[in-house]
């Protein structure tokens, strides 16, 4: 069930201005200032208008701090969503988009990324193209610009078709100066747009006016507001360096003032605004026949995150059983198996029907399936160059029939397939193709629920 926070509408901030003139500190900063106004006078003018002016600029960053340091409490006790960091929409050849940064992308207020930004993301732009979309979420709620120039080194950039950055809160709240701001945005771009594969693009997301939660309209939030205004400045001037990148505007619709942060419904109207340029790059590469962004394969990393796994020469497991059973159902075929490629071998973790639980990876049709974007069907096996002589083909099970999808781990390495298959040969249908790849998700999300059920354990 997908589902909202505990208030549905949001989550109250707590960090706004409740003084009179909005700021809390306002009397004891002016009474601070008036005292040492009086010892100026009381010391013979010794300390003079400069000192005061001085005190009162250190003053006002204290102050800042203060209430940045409350705002960045309230934020942080916001729920976001406890799913995976993945979401994907139907279809077939799907488009991979990474969302790197912080802000919207985290999804403060809703519990589940399906109702957040990239949930709404993937479906809007699977029912512009047709065509399916898979949605990496690497977004941390306090990242800053000099944070994700170090993440960005450590991402495997070269899988995505798009990537989506969003930064500018957590380093308006720090005060981070414009200067430094620039510098490293530059770095930043110039990591993405290399790594990237060819035919990839990224887009960089303006800071929107914060004063559109009331929350910020106070001095402090007047003053987040113009950091975010100077940041974009600077970022729009550096991105248009870079021809494989975009600065792509946020048009905010002001809705009726309230204390709550983002609902399903913002988090819908952002995506409605944020993915057509988003669209227009997919498609225009689609149409041109621009190749999939592909990593590079590496049978080390892809085995040792088979490794990381943990569940190769492990008993029975009702969740992959029951996923199993159910795509053997809908297919209608003699076997169905989640299998894994192991080293040299074939071991199958959850299997049905005829077949045996492990064999030689040289002979098999899953270790071709991992080397694909978007699965492996043959019609009939005897037609096939690929397939005709295969000992599978020629003895026993005697297969005509064969249909995988590949299974990603959650740091991206296709470590299995998701099968079905037959000693009868047959022709997959229009609408049988998206469901063996939406069956292969649902693997997919039980390994990375794993993965985090591990980390949790660990920490």
């Amino acid at each position: 069930m997908l589902i909202e926070s505990r208030a549905s509408s949001g989550i109250a901030l707590r960090g706004k201005c409740r003084s009179r003139n909005g700021n809390p500190s306002a009397p004891l900063w002016g009474l601070a200032t008036r005292r040492l106004r009086n010892y100026s006078l009381t010391a013979g003018g010794r300390t003079g208008v400069s000192d005061v002016a001085q005190f009162e600029s250190l003053f006002a960053k204290s102050r800042f701090r203060l209430w940045s340091l409350r705002m960045r409490a309230s934020l942080a006790a916001v729920e976001t969503p406890t799913d995976i960091p993945r979401v994907h929409a139907s279809g077939l050849d799907p488009d991979r988009i990474l969302l790197f940064g912080s802000d919207i992308f985290v999804g403060r207020g809703v519990l589940s990324h399906e109702v957040a930004f990239p949930g709404y993301l993937a479906r809007s732009i699977a029912r512009k193209t047709g065509r399916g979309v898979d949605v990496v979420i690497a977004a941390h709620s306090s990242l800053t610009i000099e944070e994700a120039v170090a993440e960005a080194r450590m991402l495997e950039l070269d899988r995505y078709d798009a990537v989506m950055v969003d930064l500018g809160s957590a380093d308006a709240l720090a005060g981070t100066l414009p200067g430094k701001w620039a510098a490293q945005l530059e770095v930043l771009l110039q990591i993405l747009t290399s790594r990237v594969s060819a035919s990839a693009h990224v887009f960089f997301i303006e800071s929107p006016d914060p004063t559109i939660v009331p929350a910020f309209r106070c001095p402090h939030g007047h003053a987040v507001a113009d950091a975010f205004s100077r940041f974009n400045l600077r970022s729009q001037e550096i991105i248009d360096g870079f021809e494989n990148a975009s600065f792509v505007p946020f048009p905010v619709q002001r809705e009726k003032p309230t204390d709550r942060l983002h609902t399903a419904r913002t988090f819908e109207g952002f995506a409605a605004t944020l993915t057509p340029p988003v669209i227009a790059h997919l498609e225009a590469e689609f149409i041109a026949g621009a190749p999939r962004s592909e990593p590079i394969f590496s049978e080390e990393r892809r085995q040792a995150s088979v490794d990381q796994l943990g569940i190769v020469d492990t008993g029975p497991d009702l969740r992959f059983d029951r996923i199993v059973a159910q795509t053997q159902r809908i297919f209608g075929t003699q076997s169905a198996s989640f299998n894994l490629i192991d080293h040299d071998r074939r071991w199958s973790k959850s299997h049905i029907g005829p077949g045996v639980r492990e064999s030689a990876r040289r002979t098999e049709f899953c270790d071709t399936t991992i080397h694909t974007h978007s699965g492996l069907i043959v019609g009939d096996a005897r037609d096939d160059t690929r397939f005709r002589d295969n000992p599978l083909v020629t003895g026993n099970p005697h297969l005509r029939f064969y249909a995988g999808y590949p299974i990603e781990s959650p740091d991206g390495q296709r470590i299995g397939v998701l099968c079905v298959f037959d000693t009868q040969p047959r022709v997959v249908g229009g609408q049988e193709e998206p469901l063996l790849r939406d069956l292969a998700m649902k693997i997919e999300r039980e390994l990375w629920q794993m993965s985090l059920r591990d980390t949790r354990i660990l920490a």
